[in-house]
């Protein structure tokens, strides 16, 4: 019986390192390098975004700019287990930028999503990811997003503005300051309070 219990574990473990590494080196046999090359070059040509928003997106978002894949499948399944339900994975950067890299399904997401962390970084995704997101009003990128709704670039914005900027990117027609101004208002003053702490 003992015997037979430690085969399997043993079993159950080759299995999961097996699966695992899968995971983590499969984009090199699924996805060609030309295909991987162009997403890293496109990530790394993104417009830098100023520091204040890194720092409010971090305060969002938080640990999002900081961890890996793997650490935040961790998070997330913790979060779920003890009903956090405030951690999304989907606001890790890299996550989104596989999205936009066109590879929005299973498994070949998640081997990218691996590659991408291996070769940039979640700021540089974040980049990548405020350039594409799309803002209503025909506003693509966070730059047409700040002009529109505040007449100024994005390094001319106040706290308030950037903080407004990054809750309507979980969800553009949720958080619409035009239509929704009041959850909008919630929204921001909830970060803006966490900011005073």
């Amino acid at each position: 019986m003992k015997k037979a219990l430690f085969r399997f574990l043993i079993a159950a473990i080759v299995a999961f390192v097996c699966f695992f590494g899968y995971l983590r080196f499969g984009v090199y046999l699924f996805i060609e390098k030309k295909d991987r090359v162009r997403i890293v070059n496109l990530i790394n040509e993104a417009p830098q975004l100023p520091e204040r928003f890194y720092e409010l997106y971090e305060i969002s978002n938080p640990k999002s700019l900081n961890t890996n894949l793997t650490e935040n499948i961790i998070r997330e399944t913790i979060g779920k287990l003890l009903e956090d339900r405030h951690y999304i994975i989907e606001q890790v950067p890299s996550y989104a930028t596989a999205y936009i890299a066109s590879y929005s399904y299973g498994i070949e997401r998640v081997q990218l999503i691996y590659y991408i962390e291996a070769q940039t970084t979640q700021r540089k995704c974040l980049n990548l990811l405020t350039s594409q997101q799309d803002f209503l009003y025909s506003c693509r990128g966070i730059e047409a997003a700040s002009q529109f709704h505040f007449q100024k670039t994005l390094v001319d914005c106040d706290d308030r503005e950037m903080v407004t900027l990054i809750i309507m990117m979980k969800n553009p027609s949720l958080y619409n300051p035009i239509r929704r101004p009041e959850i909008v208002k919630t929204a921001v003053d909830k970060i803006m309070k966490k900011l005073e702490e």
